[in-house]
């Protein structure tokens, strides 16, 4: 597709003798969102371009495909007169096409526009799926930025999910910052501790995933860490395989991220061995290593295997955090280990100087 045929799409449409049966955008709509979800971008552009000439009028449906599609192609110079249409037709103050002009505009390192959009949103409109579209686009530009983005999500109390977590993943890869990615996947077991009974994302997350496969894309680290997420989440672990198959066969073996949610997802799935094997085989173990397969011998009734895992693990520096303790209270809970249980909860502490909650109780 020529660039000038696409700027042929903003012109402001002539109505024609078919104007009228063809003003509802609907039917278009539908079509958008097919083409837009299956990666046919340029077949969008296409059919947005024969709405426009049919008289049909785009509306808030409408323009979060057509930005996907601008931003997939990298389509600059459209993708702004794109923007521009959005702001006459009305329906800038639309969260979901506020969500897709803030991704476009990361996509083509436009954060000043990015930013831009987002502030001129409502702080009560400031929905999370907002706050994970600028993120991502920030963490291309620096952790900082990204962080205190973060920061504001928690001091405005606007809820975080496993995308917000995962989206600052890609800036913690090198070695400086693996403390914080270490952090983060703490927050994200935390989390899970409280929304893990919600499957419905989880499986549409695995059947995006099928569907990458179909398509012939090939997943990054990033992609592969949710997919483990949600196979630990639902119990998949056939799925869980392949992907472990997966990360070996692109060399990201050595990636502590996707080490952790392997040891997490067999866990949680029963498969101790399995589990066993990715943690032993991590040169370096951090807090979530250790709570992964702690909780993962507890959950499954071997309590004294996980108590020694504690032990070893404190023998080795590691300072356990509340959610650790969990694990292993749950497991001297499970294993009748009654007097090494009390010991534990009252070093919280005592020791650690840490604040108990119902949940250790």
């Amino acid at each position: 597709m020529s660039r000038q045929s696409l700027l042929l799409c903003f012109k402001t449409p002539q109505p024609t003798e078919t104007s009228s049966s063809a003003a509802s955008g609907a039917k278009w709509n539908t079509q958008l969102r097919q083409l837009s979800k299956n990666g046919q971008y340029k077949h969008a552009l296409l059919l947005y371009r024969q709405m426009l000439r049919s008289g049909a009028t785009p509306n808030t449906f409408t323009f979060p495909f057509i930005l996907k599609s601008f931003a997939a192609l990298s389509i600059h110079l459209t993708g702004k007169q794109l923007h521009c249409h959005v702001v006459k037709s009305g329906c800038l103050l639309e969260p979901f096409v506020q969500t897709a002009l803030i991704s476009m505009n990361s996509k083509f390192r436009l954060f000043h526009d990015a930013r831009k959009v987002f502030d001129e949103i409502a702080d009560s409109a400031r929905l999370t799926v907002c706050y994970n579209s600028l993120m991502s686009g920030f963490i291309q530009k620096s952790l900082s930025h990204a962080l205190l983005l973060l920061l504001e999500m928690r001091a405005k109390c606007v809820p975080l999910n496993t995308v917000t977590i995962l989206g600052l993943v890609p800036g913690c890869t090198i070695p400086l910052h693996l403390n914080l990615g270490s952090s983060l996947q703490c927050l994200v077991m935390k989390l899970g501790f409280i929304s893990h009974h919600d499957n419905g994302l989880c499986a549409e997350v695995l059947d995006l995933f099928r569907d990458m496969q179909c398509s012939g894309v090939h997943p990054d680290e990033v992609t592969l860490v949710g997919v483990l997420s949600s196979c630990a989440n639902l119990g998949e672990q056939r799925i869980g395989l392949e992907v472990e198959e997966m990360i070996k066969v692109s060399g990201f073996e050595s990636n502590p991220f996707l080490r952790n949610s392997l040891i997490s997802m067999y866990a949680r799935c029963g498969n101790l061995v399995r589990a066993r094997a990715n943690f032993d085989a991590m040169a370096e173990k951090t807090l979530v290593s250790w709570t992964a397969i702690i909780g993962g011998y507890g959950m499954h009734g071997h309590g004294e295997v996980a108590v020694e895992l504690f032990d070893q693990m404190i023998k080795e520096g590691i300072r356990p955090d509340k959610t650790v303790f969990v694990c292993v209270l749950t497991a001297c809970s499970h294993a009748g280990l009654t007097e090494k249980g009390l010991g534990y909860f009252y070093s919280m502490q005592d020791v650690y100087r840490l604040i108990l909650l119902s949940v250790h109780y």
